[in-house]
Parts: structure tokens; sequence; C-alpha cells
């Protein structure tokens, strides 16, 4: 067996065979691409999730994000393989040579991060979300913000995140009451508190970039008053410098069941009147900026679900080849035998085994509609491959949780007893991976937005160039 991580044969086989993904190589995007540098960005993803990302991760659980008086500390090993990672230049792969990415294919990316996710969760998970800010400044920003902040982001030299919960706004991102008041420089005064922050603060970065929503004084409640805001923790000198606090203080952060390592804050936005921010997109339009950066982590929440879960079935796998329990099924006495010649437990492996392969074709298959949907110069494609992201965003989400989660209590239960023992590295994907299905909108909530938004949408369109998809 290769990794424990990503069965990366048949990761090969699906970019390959049946994406096709050479045929990207046509458009001046990916140009400079072939097999061959497609080949050493997977290997090098591998080496640094294999030999740095995989061996700290049960430290990093053990040990966890840490609170003191204001301050927010990460498991020290994580500082060393952050360090490596943005060296490697993983923070934004995907992205142009002018923004310092190396125009990966999106289906590459995505199996980095299925080896960084399968690796490390906690960890990785600080990186994405840096990249979702990242995003929204490159497609939101003004020329002075995009100078002022994204080589800083897209480089791994700042962290960013994405700031929506209030305590009476959860789902209902329309009930959040934080205030903006506007100066006479266009910049706003922000009050107001979030909780459930993913990487909200920490000791990781020099500096951390929060995108989030806000109400400016006098404007509609509801989502139509809300508008999209961009502040960092410590303020920026016009030379680059760090210059004073910005007054963003995290009052604690939540002891969770998984994900330890990763820090999920409480923040107080201008405790002391002193927090500046600047609009990000138009005002008003919050929702619909803040909406594309929710729209691309929800894809990715569902990659992090199915890279756990196939971490956990590569596990299992493993466990099962080794331990010996019983005669050969049929027999009433004999040589104990591995227990994967046990019918219940060979059921189980290939239930896992279903699950990981099915979810990691509709992933790849979704980041290679993005990329189509790009670089596609006939507007009928564009339109086809952009509804089909549309339609693919929650099934990508929701499913790739759940049967990611299945995936890794089943890896639970063919271990038996020592699958319930934290010696064992499934016990840990199990509670790591629960909160896939709760955060960046409940499944609930993306079986509402499927059926109550994509299916109907341009008058079923989407959905009929999926059914089209599939029958094709």
């Amino acid at each position: 067996m290769g990794n424990k991580l990503v069965d990366l044969r048949d990761a090969r086989f699906i970019i390959y065979e049946q994406l096709k993904i050479a045929e990207l190589f046509q458009y001046e995007r990916f140009r400079d691409h072939s097999e061959e540098t497609l080949e050493m960005a997977i290997k090098a993803a591998e080496k640094l999730a294999v030999n740095e990302y995989y061996p700290i991760n049960s430290e990093g659980d053990k040990i966890g994000a840490s609170y003191d008086k204001g301050r927010v500390t990460v498991p020290p090993p994580y500082h060393g393989a952050y360090e490596k990672f943005c060296a490697a230049g993983w923070t934004a792969p995907a992205e142009s040579y002018e923004l310092g990415g190396q125009q990966l294919p999106l289906a590459v990316n995505f199996i980095a991060w299925n080896l960084f996710f399968a690796a490390n969760q906690s960890l990785a998970v600080y990186s994405c979300l840096t990249h979702s800010v990242g995003k929204v400044i490159e497609l939101f920003g003004t020329y002075e913000q995009k100078e002022k902040y994204l080589e800083a982001v897209y480089s791994g030299k700042y962290q960013g995140c994405m700031v929506l919960t209030e305590p009476q706004a959860g789902s209902d991102v329309g009930a959040v009451r934080t205030k903006a008041v506007p100066q006479d420089d266009g910049t706003f005064l922000i009050t107001g508190n979030k909780i459930f922050i993913s990487g909200g603060d920490h000791d990781m970065t020099e500096n951390l970039v929060h995108v989030f929503l806000a109400r400016v004084e006098g404007d509609p409640e509801g989502t139509r008053g809300l508008s999209c805001f961009i502040a960092p923790k410590i303020r920026i000198n016009p030379d680059g410098s760090l210059g004073e606090s910005n007054d963003i203080v995290c009052t604690g952060i939540e002891a969770k069941t998984g994900m330890k390592g990763s820090a999920t804050c409480s923040l107080a936005f201008g405790d002391n009147g002193q927090c500046v921010a600047e609009l990000i997109g138009e005002r008003g339009k919050g929702i619909m900026t803040m909406f594309y950066m929710m729209n691309e982590q929800r894809v990715i929440v569902g990659l992090q679900g199915y890279s756990m879960g196939s971490s956990a079935y590569l596990h299992a796998l493993d466990f099962a080849r080794q331990r010996k329990q019983g005669p050969a099924f049929g027999r009433k006495s004999g040589e104990q035998v591995p227990i994967t010649g046990h019918p219940d437990v060979k059921k189980n492996l290939l239930l896992m085994k279903s699950y990981t392969e099915g979810l990691r074709a509709l992933l790849y298959y979704t980041a290679h509609c993005m990329d189509l949907a790009a670089v596609s110069e006939d507007p009928a494609a564009k339109k086809k491959y952009n509804n089909l992201v549309e339609i693919l965003t929650p099934i990508c989400k929701a499913h790739g949780s759940a049967r990611g989660f299945d995936a890794c209590v089943t890896a639970v239960q063919v271990h038996g007893g020592y699958g319930f023992c934290r010696d064992y590295y499934v016990e840990q994907l199990m509670r790591d991976c629960k909160i896939t299905t709760i955060y960046e909108g409940t499944n609930g909530i993306q079986a509402n937005d499927l059926l109550g938004r994509k299916i109907v949408m341009q008058e079923g369109a989407a959905f009929a160039a999926l059914i089209m998809e599939i029958q094709a």
C-alpha cells in the first residue's frame, strides 16, 4: 500500500482517463503544463502531506489550540509545517502567475488538498479559508485593497478568515447586528460580536485579514441591508509595515469534539471604538460578495469530508489486512485469517471504497467544470459549465461531508474495539470529520438550496445540464 491518505492510482485515473485533463493544455492558461508537470505537483503535495502534515496530526489533536488573556496559539509543530507549505507554493497553486500561482488545473489542486485534509484537517483548514479571502479581494476589492492585501494573503504571509456567525445570526444571516458607521475618510468604524469563527485568531502568521458582514447605520434590516467589509487584525501602514492593533479581540475559543488544532474563535469588534474597516464590493450587496466565498468553501468542505473518509478507508483496509481473527468463513476450525475475509468486514470495506471513489470522481469533475467555465470561449459552453458548478455545489458539500463521515464511522467499526481507542487514527478522523456536515451551511440547508433554488434556476436549465451529462 502507498500512502494511507488518498488512493492516488484512482485519482490519476480520474483526471487523465475520465476527465481527459490534457485537453485543457490547448487553452492559454494551461499551455505551460503537461502530464509531467502535473505529476511533479502531485508528487510534491504527497511528499509534504506524508512527511510534514500527517506526522503531527495526532500531536496537534492532543495539544490543541489554546487561549490565554486574548492570545490564541496553535500547536507548536504547526509553525514549521505551515512554513514549508507556503515555501512550496501551495497557498494558491491554481491562481495566475501574476498572483504568485502556478496556474494548475483545479482538479490537480483538489488532489493536493485531498492529501492535506486527509493528513491534517485542523492545520489545512487555515490555508483553505485564507485562499477564499484572497479570492474575494481579487474579484471584489479596489485597486488599493489588492495592493494592500492580495500578495500577502496569497503568499500565506497573512492568513484570512470568513466572519459570519453571531449569537442570534447563524443560518439566519439577515439577523446580523454588527454595525458599521461611515467616517469622513471613506472607512467605517465597526462594533459587534462574532462567534464560531474558524481561524479567527492565532499566532501562525504576523497578521490576519477578516472578511465579514455588517450593517451600515441606517441601512435596511434583513440581508438586503448587509454590506461586506474587510479589516486586518493589525493595521497596515502605507509602506506595508504593521502598525497598531485594529481593536479586533478574541474573547475565547471553543472546546470542540474534533479539529482541536483549529482555533474556533469568538471575536469582539470595536469594544474600544477603534475598529477600522473598508467596504469590499457594493454597499448593500454584501451577501452577494460573501456568497462567492461561501460557495467556494462549500465545495471545499465536501472535499474535506471526502478526504478524511478516504484516509479512514485506507487505514481500515490496512488494519483489516493485518488483523487475524477466526477461521475462514464457513469453516468451524482452522488457522486464523485476516478479517478482510469475513463477510461483514468485507461489506464495510466495499461500502467505504464505493463512497470514497464516487466522491473523488464527483469532486474532481466539479473542479474540472470550474476550469472549463473559466477558459471556454463559447458562451453556450461557459454557461453550461457555470450551471453545472451551481447545481453541483450543494451536492458536493452535503454528499461529500455526509458520506465522508459515514466512511469514518464505518472505519471505526472495522477496527472493532480498537477503533474506539485514541491510539488508532480512525477515532480522530471520525471526530474531526463530523463538523463538515454542519459548518458552511448544514446539510439540511444544502438540501433547501438544491431543491428550492438550484433545480428551478433558469427554468431548470442547470438541472437539465446535469441530467444531460449523466446520460451522455
